[in-house]
């Protein structure tokens, strides 16, 4: 099953009605299996080009308006993969139910750019490799003692 797969199951079953417990363990899941998807974000550096938006919608919201930084990352975390996910975990965790649904909303418009485009691309055909003659087996097939 790749990534896309499970990104859609798990957000189809955070949009059937669930406690707010049950919608935190999802996004949980949801988000480390998006920013540890090499198929969605092939660098680091692009994971930021996502999660400033995110930032900028949640920060209007009660409980990250409250803090005195704004919410982001500094550009040291975004040079690993877990760093990332152990901040963003983090604003999971305090997060509201109007929180939760940007969240939510940013994932399904992810899923649904992203992963449509990877579903279309065609695989590759690989090259056959020609195969050189060999002089010597050549020999040995004349002489009878090639098998």
């Amino acid at each position: 099953m790749n990534d896309a797969e499970i990104l859609k199951k798990i957000l189809k079953k955070l949009s059937l009605k669930i406690s707010k417990n049950e919608s935190i363990s999802l996004l949980y899941a949801l988000y480390t299996t998006i920013l540890l998807s090499k198929e969605l974000f092939k660098f680091n550096v692009d994971i930021k080009n996502f999660l400033v938006p995110i930032f900028n919608k949640l920060q209007s919201q009660p409980e990250f308006s409250k803090q005195r930084k704004p919410l982001e990352f500094g550009d040291y975390v975004y040079k690993s993969r877990s760093l990332i996910i152990a901040r963003f975990i983090r604003i999971i965790q305090k997060s509201e139910d109007k929180s939760i649904d940007i969240l939510i909303s940013a994932a399904q418009e992810l899923v649904d750019s992203k992963c449509n485009n990877v579903s279309k691309k065609t695989p590759t055909t690989k090259k056959k490799k020609k195969s050189h003659k060999n002089s010597v087996d050549e020999l040995l097939k004349i002489f009878g003692r090639y098998q």
